[in-house]
């Protein structure tokens, strides 16, 4: 049965009893003045805390602005009082979780903060865990969540980079505080990346000796079981079995048990029988397992976008600052035309997480729908800082620039590179036609035979029989015009 996406990396997991020296792993430079023109005044969604808690008393803007003000004295008093109340209650772990991924952002002035923090107090648990949150965060979105062989080796070998830092910082806190869980759970989402199972099981039964009522744990175990990751079902009824004798310590470990109901529901969302899977996400949410979300994107996949809204917002009741639920809803009323709400959606998301590519490409969208041709140039700019092969973010900028007679060139440049990017997709070719005729650009014949050659393995409507014909007379004017007025390049005489 085939997965959403399968994440393949070729590296091995360092161990958390045995952790290898941090020095030797490079870190990609990004450009900060992108971000800046991001900033207000841009993972997968299996990767989320399942909790049905919704008692939060923090903001995670509170929790940036200490990082990005170095109040480093303050974000570990924080941030162990939210630690210590977890191991006062083991059901608010969800707040744990919710803290640390206030540093899930892209926003590149965390690196060199976090190190620092890390320089300040170099015994601190929490400092690694923060940046542990912010390394995998950005292995995650360098992917993206395309199927393997979609995926282009640069975004993987960007994946394993970030990931490997990651682990040293999380293998590296639970050294100096093996009390926390967190910590355990992100090292197995990165154990699930390399289809490493039992690298999971040495994990469970570490985190379980100091965690022994943990959800976060249970849970992302349970995600590394999932067959589309190398597990069984078997394996996870199994498990489940042994769930069941900790939920009187943990009363919030019952919604669990309809985790067998997720895995079909995602199974079946996956293999696009919507209908089907809405039947055992609502099972699952009955049982209390909140997959509001994945419910919700189902919904969305099925058009029925006041069921995906109510779901999204309950996804967003539990944490209000959750970025993958901001972006969906915000996509939904973009689908919508209910622009003005979704704007609200992205803006509120892109102070949190400022070079998220898919939140900046849809807000460019909808700034567009506005007439900011600009801001939305410059969202599609910054984009790139994360998703550098997005042949259709080359093909919106090209759009945009084709508005302007004087950024024909540059338009020719951005539809160039997305025929080079997405070379089987007959509407670049298209649009890189169209900016040459424009530019009566003698670059045209190669074009044009590239257009026919995509066309005859394509049912694309940029295919139509119409375009077809315009794109040969656009070439035989070219050919025998000499008012064309371009310089004769090889392949096109002037008769």
């Amino acid at each position: 049965m085939r997965p959403c996406f399968i994440r393949l990396v070729t590296y091995s997991i360092l161990s958390v009893l045995s952790l290898a020296p941090s020095k030797g792993f490079g870190r990609d430079k990004i450009d900060e003045s992108v971000a800046a023109r991001a900033l207000p005044g841009s993972p997968s969604h299996s990767d989320r805390l399942f909790t049905t808690k919704n008692d939060i008393n923090f903001d995670k803007r509170n929790l940036q602005n200490d990082l990005l003000n170095s109040k480093f004295e303050m974000l570990e008093k924080e941030l162990n009082q939210v630690q210590s109340e977890f191991r006062n209650d083991v059901q608010k772990e969800h707040q744990v979780d919710l803290a640390f991924s206030s540093f899930a952002s892209t926003d590149p002035r965390f690196d060199k903060l976090l190190s620092s923090w890390i320089d300040r107090y170099p015994s601190s648990a929490v400092a690694r865990v923060a940046r542990g949150y912010y390394y995998a965060y950005l292995g995650a979105i360098s992917r993206g969540t395309a199927y393997t062989s979609e995926t282009r080796p640069e975004k993987l070998r960007a994946m394993e980079r970030y990931f490997s830092m990651a682990t040293i910082d999380f293998a590296e806190a639970i050294k100096r505080d093996s009390g926390i869980s967190v910590a355990y759970g992100k090292l197995m989402i990165v154990a699930r990346a390399t289809g490493s199972v039992k690298t999971a099981d040495k994990l469970l039964t570490a985190a379980l000796q100091s965690n022994p009522g943990s959800y976060f744990v249970r849970e992302k175990y349970l995600s590394a079981l999932q067959p589309k990751w190398g597990g069984s079902m078997k394996s996870i009824r199994q498990f489940l079995s042994s769930v069941e004798a900790m939920i009187a310590d943990n009363p919030e470990l019952s919604a669990l048990l309809s985790y067998p109901d997720y895995v079909a529901a995602d199974t079946l969302m996956c293999d696009k029988k919507y209908q089907e899977s809405i039947v055992y996400y609502t099972k699952a949410l009955d049982a209390g397992l909140p997959v509001d979300m994945e419910r919700g994107r189902t919904y969305e996949y099925l058009h029925q976008y006041p069921e995906a809204l109510s779901d999204y917002g309950a996804a967003l009741d539990r944490d209000p600052q959750d970025i993958n639920s901001l972006i969906r809803r915000g996509f939904t009323y973009t689908l919508m035309k209910q622009y003005n709400f979704a704007m609200e959606d992205f803006d509120a998301a892109i102070q949190l997480d400022p070079l998220n590519p898919e939140l900046l490409v849809n807000r460019a969208y909808v700034l567009q729908r506005f007439g900011r041709d600009k801001e939305a140039f410059a969202d599609l700019q910054a984009s790139l800082q994360y998703d550098a092969f997005n042949a259709r973010t080359y093909s919106d900028m090209g759009k945009i620039d084709l508005k302007n007679p004087d950024n024909y060139s540059t338009a020719k440049m951005h539809f160039k590179r997305a025929t080079q990017l997405a070379p089987d997709e007959a509407a670049y070719w298209l649009d890189y036609l169209g900016v040459l005729y424009k530019l009566k650009d003698c670059e045209i014949e190669s074009p044009v035979q590239e257009y026919h050659m995509v066309c005859r393995s394509s049912t694309s409507t940029s295919c139509s029989s119409e375009r077809l014909k315009w794109a040969d007379k656009f070439l035989r004017f070219a050919q025998t015009n000499p008012l064309y007025g371009c310089k004769e390049a090889p392949g096109i005489q002037h008769k």
